[in-house]
């Protein structure tokens, strides 16, 4: 029996497209951070592992190392947001 091989479902596909700022917003919302803090640090995720892969722009082969770097920004953007209160 053959196993299809599936496609990856990234959990922030929605920041590459027109509903960006809408996830941002929940994003923002669930980390306790402003919608604009969400943004910056996606596109800055995004363009440090592009630069990582020799400027690969091909989202769809990158978008797995996007997610758990972004998902570590995220994290990291939390904690600090805490030590400040």
């Amino acid at each position: 029996m053959k196993r299809k091989h599936l496609k990856y479902q990234s959990p922030f596909e929605k920041m590459n497209g027109e509903s960006r700022f809408e996830l941002a917003t929940k994003l923002a919302n669930d980390f306790h951070l402003e919608p604009s803090q969400v943004l910056f640090a996606y596109l800055q995720t995004v363009t440090e592992v592009s630069e990582n892969n020799q400027n690969d722009s091909r989202i769809e082969k990158l978008q797995p190392e996007i997610d758990a770097a972004f998902g570590q920004t995220l994290a990291r953007l939390r904690a600090n947001e805490r030590q400040a209160d």
